[in-house]
């Protein structure tokens, strides 16, 4: 249902305002949640794709820190 909506609308990087709505929404019901976020160029099934870091966010600081989410980072997010 969000297929083309993961990226920002005036940007190349950063999450889409509905996405960070989604990502708080579930921290806040569950407690916590991840994101990560990956360009594929392939296959989906058959890429293989390493995951470069991962950062801890507190729920509060999604929508800031959202635009600077690096390729291939796992973002774990606290409510």
């Amino acid at each position: 249902a969000l297929e083309g909506m993961a990226r920002s609308p005036q940007h190349d990087f950063g999450l889409h305002p509905v996405v960070i709505e989604l990502l708080q929404a579930l921290a806040r019901e569950c407690g916590s949640t991840s994101v990560w976020v990956h360009d594929f160029a392939g296959d989906v099934e058959a890429e293989c794709y390493p995951i470069a870091r991962s950062e801890h966010w507190p729920s509060s600081e999604i929508a800031a820190r959202a635009a600077r989410l690096a390729l291939d980072t796992v973002a774990d997010i606290v409510a």
